[in-house]
């Protein structure tokens, strides 16, 4: 087959391919686009949902946190983008692990690298300040 033929094939495939994805989402027809904004309104509202439930269970809850024992064994630093991650079992961890050994250059596991160590050698208060300093995330899982 000629060259020609196959990028066609390629591209006919990939067009029903696109709307095959498109129909099952229920876009249909100009549907795609003059629903974007009202579906964005709904992610919006999940996502104050989401928000304010774990607000209030942080607010509520007895038991509180040991800061010690989470920057010890949760918190993945990047360290030239001023960022942190504090990681959960299955929670993509193993995925952030290996983003931290990528973005810091190191060969061996992310929480054994040498700034790690010189940081959590200082006061603890001194950790506290520089873990609150860097921009902060969380990764969660979320059953629907």
């Amino acid at each position: 087959m000629p060259k020609s033929k196959v990028l066609s094939v390629i591209v006919c495939v990939g067009v029903v391919y696109t709307l095959n994805i498109l129909y099952r989402h229920g876009y249909t027809d100009n549907s795609f686009r003059s629903g974007t904004s009202e579906r964005q309104g709904l992610v919006e509202d999940r996502f104050r949902s989401r928000r304010e439930r774990v607000l209030k269970t942080c607010r509520t809850a007895r038991n509180k946190e040991d800061v010690v024992c989470t920057i010890n064994t949760r918190v993945l630093y990047f360290w030239n983008y001023n960022a942190s991650i504090c990681t959960m079992g299955k929670v993509s961890s193993g995925t952030w692990r290996s983003h931290a050994q990528r973005v810091n250059e190191l060969r061996g596991h992310p929480m054994h690298d040498s700034r790690r160590r010189n940081l959590l050698r200082k006061p603890w208060q001194q950790v506290i300040d520089y873990s609150r300093s860097v921009s902060r995330w969380i990764s969660v899982r979320i059953n629907p």
